[in-house]
């Protein structure tokens, strides 16, 4: 998304809302989680992305801050 402030940030995505996304998380320690899922809704401080395993139908909620995506620590790719 290149460089913004978080409110940008904010906008961006929320115009995205219902779109698929594919999220790559840097969780330390060398350790990067790629999920794709839905963006499903946008909060002042967080989003929400609503993940499916691979294995089988089960679905989760995963949340990121805004300042995560800022600092780079989560990418975020509209599919």
């Amino acid at each position: 998304m290149g460089k913004c402030n978080i409110t940008e940030i904010r906008q961006h995505l929320e115009g995205h809302v219902g779109n698929r996304v594919q999220i790559s998380a840097n969780k330390g320690r060398k350790r990067i989680v790629l999920q794709e899922g839905v963006l499903e809704s946008t909060y002042p401080c967080v989003f929400m992305v609503r993940v499916k395993e691979d294995r089988g139908s089960y679905e989760h909620q995963v949340t990121y801050m805004y300042s995560d995506v800022l600092t780079e620590d989560v990418v975020i790719e509209f599919v």
